[in-house]
């Protein structure tokens, strides 16, 4: 886990944290590394989605994590071979997206809380992803140009919404904002008094949203 730190974002490393905890050690932690064959490894991908109820891409990223231990432990020349051979992972459905009409927009953002209306717009005017609109602030917002630039975004780690970098450096950009957007984003700053570091969409409390609180609570609800 040290060194997973060094190599990827706090975000991802609590990811990794939470499937060890909850999913990979409680089925391995006890066994020795011989121990470990492709059968048990099937077994234990079946009761993640049968007797767990995980969805698949969730099983994907354990299997993923898991799989990647098992490598290194060949590679370190703990084990001959890895047992994570011929595995067999549930069927991902492709994903089926579903536009919103401006209309659809307009209302969808209406039915949100006052304070998170905005974020909304923020996706469907700008193109920025949830985490990114969570982390806008009104720094990053360029009234002459039109500009917004993105270069945040809210994670979790340990359980705590944090600012962090975007995951990858493609992720850094600078884009446009209609003028309906802009207006929206200066009504919101009126409307909240906020300072020109301020993140734009906070709670009542003054904190970051996390994302399954914000998803759960307020999203869809909405």
């Amino acid at each position: 886990i040290w060194m997973k730190s060094r190599l990827h974002k706090p975000g991802t490393v609590d990811t990794y944290q939470r499937h060890l905890r909850n999913h990979i050690n409680p089925a391995f932690g006890g066994l020795g590394l011989a121990a470990i064959r492709a059968t048990t490894v099937q077994q234990w991908v079946k009761d993640l989605q049968a007797v767990k109820g995980l969805a698949p891409r969730t099983i994907e990223t354990i299997y993923g994590i898991f799989s990647s231990i098992m490598r290194g432990a060949v590679r370190d020349g703990y084990l001959r071979k890895s047992p994570c051979i011929d595995i067999r992972l549930p069927d991902i459905a492709p994903t089926v997206v579903q536009l919103l009409s401006p209309a659809q927009v307009v209302a969808l953002a209406a039915a949100m809380p006052e304070r998170y209306g905005l974020l909304v717009l923020l996706g469907a005017g700008a193109g920025l992803r949830q985490g990114e609109a969570s982390g806008l602030a009104l720094d990053r917002v360029d009234q002459t140009t039109g500009m917004i630039t993105v270069n945040q975004q809210v994670v979790v780690v340990d359980r705590r919404p944090v600012l962090a970098s975007p995951k990858t450096p493609a992720s850094v950009r600078d884009v446009p904002m209609p003028g309906f957007l802009l207006d929206a984003i200066l009504k919101h700053v009126e409307r909240f008094s906020l300072g020109t570091g301020d993140v734009l969409c906070r709670t009542a409390q003054g904190t970051l949203l996390r994302r399954d609180y914000f998803n759960k609570r307020v999203w869809k609800p909405a």
